[in-house]
């Protein structure tokens, strides 16, 4: 389908100005450093604070909590004052009107808005009014207010997060750990009420598009994105004229309002002059132009469509009851706006958050679905996220060998483990794990139990189940992974090099992703573990970005090394792209920076201090964001595609993927694609003088190129004692030889020097970056499913929606606990209900696993084998009591039916055959015979075959009821077809 407008996620530059500008305004060391780290940040691809700032902050930071603090009250105190003098209408227009539009070209833009955090916390300490007086006065006190309210909300803000900052400082010291601790918690929240937008536009809508097939598919009501994309593109042409048009009556003139419109800034050091009239009443007219009636809309709408547009403005336009809860004006809180965007107003529909329904749809799915507690929605989440990342990585190695939901034999009898995907490429192996839940709101604010859980049974679990495939590989030395359809994969130890794990997700958990050692400080991960966390739309990202095999695998490493280091300190993984493909060498830079302060970190009170790297916030904006964008255009309005950024010129490139063709060595070519842009090229152009057995050594930070003489072999210059020491001062070497085509590279390796050495004979476990996994591993299987597991959010949610589906609650919880909710689902049908279905599960299949000594999940069982059992003994031909005896059979015989099983086995209570001569006996003792029988109508024949029953029954009282029941039905009908051809 087609989404007209695009949504690219954007950098908070102007909240960056605003930040130094108030810093700037409060005396002292701490302030002064902190305003100093604001603007370096902006400017620099990489930049470290410098030790010495430790001691300024230290020492002014208590001068500073005061002065924030009252700071603080007072900032509260006036927006409680501004606001009871405007709407909640009149700021989301003003904050549309200044902040909806791109700053370098000043045009509307469908990306997240500047103001997007103080919309919402306006929405959050602000109710909706109620009478049409309210709405867009016009006074240039009321128009003074609103603009007084947005510039106050952003200085709540900036306080609230200095003071959580100094605080921290204050209380206990600010290690770097103590900062990572914090970081971890306050991404959470900040990400949800929506900051800068989760996804881009086109890959958000693709998947929501195929989810909503889904769910249609599983029978569940959903309106079409058809319609939604109708409802977005026609509030935007309502609001885009009214905002170009305020944007070019403005001035350099008009003082903060023009700084608001063009910079995004709003904090500006300086008191806030009176507004004009002329500002007021420019205000008043555009705000007005913006909302659009729900009349209008449906009345515009196409036919088919008018009743899902109706549907759509329901489930987006945000409850009443939901605004202004946040009494206390804290920093954080439950953002209504955030996944329902749109404000009734007197006068109709205003789009508060313009990025909620186009970059972030996928969460407001998730908010009108999963509060209905719709199973078949989780079904079908968790099915397209497995299904979308499979995709992206298949489109980046076409011609790897690919398996989808395939099994492999663990290591006790009878069990069957499913591992949602893996690629088998070259020499690596990419194992998927993916995982559609969603963080709960009690997570993202901070409740530590329940973060702990939604974690442990997301990515924790995903890592587990890569790690138990890795892990049986290793030991059993190949694994053969078997398809639903009989198709096969192989895995050989010695055939593979190392494995990288995926863990994709439907939710975006942001910046959080890449802080993995707080993940291993919870158990949620091993300590030392790398895998890659990433939602399923920025994984598309990467696949369009990284299009090649070798970029793609290059990135991984790229990634690892930076995360192996967890001093330098990462916004975001779309930072740490946008560094890859600008060319930038992080861990270089972060180990010379490092070396710059290294004496002052010999004494005593500077160790365990402040000493990280920050990488720039703007890397995103600069180097990822432009093409996006033009990619975007072009794909929805036609045109050119515009070329991707890559880490190295067109030549670079050329010779790098040259080298990896000739030696098929995909660790070597991986270092030398992460060498520093352009590094070969500088030496090509450079040159230097080689001699036989002494290459000219060259530097690109600690990235060392040795060119080599025409006749030098690699392993022979290596063993010289002037490379040996030019090796143990570099951590990663590449050699290369002039020819007359330009420079040709011969070998690129990892010296002992780096954070991974060439890994030698380690086992595949090491090389694939699985942490210190041992202990680890067998504590979270203790924990998995065990009755002592902490449920998680979701977890609740599913038991929900199966006693909604009619489930008693303590089979639900059964159910959950042992993750059997789809496996119960999928056995329930028009003759088994649920309630047996999971009695089954709960006891006779359990059992058998606990016999077994494997988790009921995971036992080697096909749903069709189990109902094929529970029908044996519902009709009688099998005792209940031998369940588990005929399914630990089928366990070991999965390819034979259950009833030639338990016939082999004797388990059958009765063969048809017994009743046969009972049966013709007793017709011969009710005086009739088969002929007759056949000639009765309908009604009276039941009533034989009733009396026929009793009748074999008086002669064989052990019979079981059921099982007679059928032989008789069966002897009759052959009989009668018997009769009939004869």
């Amino acid at each position: 389908m087609t989404v007209v407008e695009i949504g690219i996620q954007s950098a908070d530059v102007g909240f960056d100005l605003d930040v130094a500008a108030l810093l700037r305004g409060i005396p002292g060391g701490y302030a002064r450093v902190r305003a100093e780290a604001a603007t370096t940040f902006m400017h620099e691809a990489v930049g470290a604070i410098r030790p010495s700032a430790r001691q300024e902050m230290v020492d002014g930071v208590e001068d500073f909590v005061v002065v924030a603090r009252r700071l603080l009250g007072e900032a509260l105190t006036a927006l409680r004052r501004e606001l009871g003098l405007t709407s909640l209408g009149d700021c989301v227009g003003l904050a549309l009107l200044l902040g909806q539009t791109e700053v370098i070209v000043g045009l509307p833009t469908p990306s997240p808005n500047a103001f997007a955090y103080e919309i919402e916390y306006l929405a959050s300490c602000r109710a909706a009014e109620s009478t049409r007086t309210m709405w867009f006065a016009s006074s240039r006190r009321r128009a003074q207010a609103t603009f007084e309210a947005l510039r106050l909300a952003r200085q709540v803000r900036i306080l609230h997060m200095q003071l959580d900052s100094a605080s921290r400082v204050l209380t206990g010291g600010q290690t770097y750990e103590s900062m990572k601790e914090s970081l971890f918690g306050e991404n959470l929240a900040e990400e949800w009420v929506s900051v800068r937008g989760s996804f881009i536009t086109r890959y958000d809508w693709e998947y929501s598009n195929r989810l909503a097939e889904q769910m249609r598919r599983r029978g569940v009501p959903h309106p079409r994105l058809e319609a939604l994309s109708y409802l977005v593109s026609s509030l935007l042409s309502r609001m885009y004229p009214a905002i170009a048009e305020f944007h070019a009556a403005l001035s350099e003139e008009d003082g903060d309002l023009h700084t608001a419109a063009t910079q995004h800034r709003l904090v500006t050091g300086a008191p806030t002059p009176r507004m004009s009239r002329r500002h007021a009443a420019l205000i008043v007219e555009r705000t007005r132009l913006l909302p659009i009636t729900v009349e209008e809309l449906l009345e515009a709408a196409p036919v088919e469509l008018v009743d899902d547009v109706h549907a759509w403005t329901q489930h987006l336009t945000v409850k009443p009851d939901d605004l202004g809860r946040n009494t206390d004006g804290v920093r954080f809180f439950d953002s209504a706006l955030a996944t329902a965007p749109l404000l009734a107003t007197p006068q109709g529909l205003l789009l508060a958050l313009v990025h909620a329904p186009l970059s972030d749809l996928s969460r407001v799915m998730e908010r009108v679905f999963g509060d209905q507690r719709s199973l078949p929605y989780f079904e079908a989440r968790g099915e397209m996220v497995e299904a979308t990342a499979l995709e992206a990585l298949t489109a980046v190695f076409p011609d790897a060998a690919t398996m989808a939901g395939g099994t492999y034999a663990g290591d006790r009898p009878g069990e069957r483990i499913e591992v949602d995907g893996v690629l088998r490429w070259k020499d690596i192996a990419i194992v998927v794990e993916g995982k559609g839940g969603f963080l709960s709101l009690r997570a993202r604010h901070g409740q530590r139990r329940a973060l702990l859980a939604d974690l442990r049974s997301t990515i924790g679990d995903g890592f587990f189940q890569a790690t138990r495939l890795l892990r049986t590989l290793d030991r059993s030395r190949r694994v053969d992974l078997v398809g639903d359809k009989g198709q096969e994969l192989r895995l050989s130890l010695p055939a593979i090099r190392r494995a990288y794990v995926i863990i994709p997700t439907a939710d975006k958990i942001g910046g959080m992703t890449i802080l993995l050692d707080q993940f291993s400080r919870r158990g949620v991960l091993p300590a030392g573990a790398l895998p890659l966390i990433v939602s399923v739309q920025d994984l598309r990202l990467m696949s369009e970005l990284l299009a090649t095999p070798l970029e793609f695998v290059a990135y991984l490493d790229y990634r690892e090394e930076v995360l192996a280091h967890p001093e330098i300190q990462i916004i975001d993984e779309e930072e740490l792209l946008g560094h890859f493909v600008a060319g930038n060498d992080i861990v270089g830079t972060f180990q010379q920076r490092k070396s710059e302060y290294s004496f002052q970190f010999r004494y005593t009170e500077w160790r365990n201090k402040v000493h990280p790297l920050f990488l720039g916030s703007n890397s995103q904006e600069l180097h990822l964001n432009p093409w996006i964008g033009a990619r975007e255009t072009a794909l929805a309005f036609g045109g050119p595609l515009p070329d991707r950024p890559r880490r190295h010129s067109p030549v670079t490139m050329q010779r790098i993927e040259q080298f990896f063709d000739d030696r098929d060595d995909l660790a070597a070519a991986s270092c030398a694609m992460r060498f520093p842009h352009d590094a070969f090229e500088d030496f090509d152009r450079v040159g230097g003088v080689a001699t036989r057995g002494a290459p000219a050594l060259g530097y690109a930070g600690n990235a060392g190129i040795a060119i080599l003489a025409p006749r030098d072999q690699v392993r022979t210059v290596r063993r010289t004692g002037r490379v040996t020491a030019f090796r143990e001062a570099m951590r990663c070497v590449a050699y290369v030889q002039h020819t007359r085509h330009g420079l040709r590279l011969r070998h690129v390796e990892h010296t002992p020097q780096h954070v991974f050495p060439a890994d030698g004979h380690s086992s595949l476990l090491h090389r694939s970056r699985l942490g210190d996994h041992t202990n680890w591993f067998a504590e979270f299987a203790r924990r998995r499913g065990g009755a002592d597991t902490e449920l998680s959010d979701a977890d609740h949610r599913t038991i929900a929606a199966l006693v909604q589906a009619g489930l008693d609650e303590h089979l639900a919880l059964g159910v959950t606990r042992h993750s059997l909710g789809a496996r119960v689902l999928e056995l329930a049908d028009d003759h088994i209900s649920l309630h047996q279905a999971a009695d089954l599960y709960l006891t006779h299949v359990r059992a058998t696993a606990t016999t077994l000594d494997v988790a009921p999940s995971e036992l080697a069982l096909t749903t069709t084998a189990i109902r094929q059992t529970l029908n044996l003994a519902t009709d009688g031909h099998i005792d209940p009591k031998s369940i588990p005896q005929l399914l630990h059979i089928q366990v070991t015989s999965p390819d034979t039916s259950a009833r030639e099983l338990a016939d082999h086995a004797g388990l059958l209570t009765t063969h048809a055959d017994d009743f046969t001569d009972a049966i013709r006996g007793a017709l011969a003792a009710l005086g009739t015979n088969l002929e007759e029988v056949h000639a009765l109508r309908s009604a009276d024949r039941r009533k034989l075959r009733n009396r026929l029953v009793g009748q074999v029954r008086s002669v064989i009282p052990t019979a079981n009821a059921k099982a007679l029941a059928h032989a008789v039905d069966d002897y009759l009908t052959n009989d009668k077809v018997q009769d009939q051809r004869a």
